[in-house]
């Protein structure tokens, strides 16, 4: 199976989704581009859990967990989540990347 992967710009909005992330959620890419991934949101991760993540990402580094997410049908999945910051030629964060693994169908 082939891992979904998203990209937000610096300001958490989506720019790109692969197939798979649209076979995996049930969202077309028209639907998300543009909005911030938390409507995924399952509601099961803790605020520490986000702010765990965040401390990552805002000093560069990759952050990695399983991710319980939300499709658009109400259904839940985890995933084993990377995201990773995408840094300009300036080295200031530009981007972030998503490559979630499927754990459960």
């Amino acid at each position: 199976m082939a891992e979904s992967v998203i990209i937000t710009d610096a300001d958490a909005r989506i720019s790109y989704v692969n197939p798979a992330f649209e076979r995996v959620t049930g969202y077309g890419r028209a639907e998300v581009i543009g909005k911030n991934p938390r409507f995924l949101k399952s509601g099961l991760q803790t605020p520490w859990f986000y702010d765990a993540m965040w401390a990552a990402l805002t000093n560069g580094l990759p952050w990695v967990a399983d991710l319980v997410n939300r499709r658009k049908d109400g259904s839940l999945f985890t995933e084993e989540t990377v995201i990773s910051p995408i840094r300009d030629p300036s080295g200031r964060d530009d981007e972030l990347c998503g490559r979630q693994a499927r754990r459960n169908a």
